[in-house]
């Protein structure tokens, strides 16, 4: 594991509760592909076509270049299809301007990551909804507003 791929608050989670579990790397990985590809504008087009790429990647078993490879381990596992399930669950989060949609739509995406991150181990760990907002918000460098403080 090298923990400049990950953030580093989720490299510390690896390092602590799941040490040395590759399924949990790889689901870390996976939210931190899809949160360094959403595109926070209202120009979405880009993050959908790289969110449809990862989901085909998986889908079909293609492992073969340095972004996908990290996802091998789900091909051992029951889990593949949650996977997949995690990444249309994202790719329903509209642009960050629709508010109110977007807190319900990552709300439901947080869901679907707390179910795949308790899946595997005996330790529980919740990651919270604000937690995984921040952390969007910090590999995307935006700001939450007002609005999605009160939400």
């Amino acid at each position: 594991m090298n923990s400049r791929n990950l953030f580093y608050v989720r490299s510390l989670h690896l390092r602590f509760y799941f040490s040395k579990n590759k399924y949990i790397e790889a689901l870390f990985y996976l939210e931190k592909f899809l949160f360094d590809n959403y595109n926070h504008d209202e120009e979405i087009l880009i993050s959908n076509l790289k969110q449809k790429w990862i989901y085909d990647c998986i889908e079909k078993s293609d492992y073969s270049n340095d972004i996908t490879k990290k996802f091998q381990i789900i091909e051992q596992t029951d889990y593949k299809r949650n996977f997949l399930n995690l990444i249309e669950s994202f790719s329903q989060i509209p642009s960050f301007i629709h508010k109110n949609k977007f807190i319900k739509k990552f709300e439901d995406f947080n869901k679907s990551f707390n179910l795949l991150l308790n899946i595997e181990d005996k330790v529980y760990l919740h990651s919270s909804v604000i937690f995984q907002l921040i952390y969007l918000s910090y590999a995307k460098k935006f700001k939450i507003d007002e609005n999605i403080k009160k939400n």
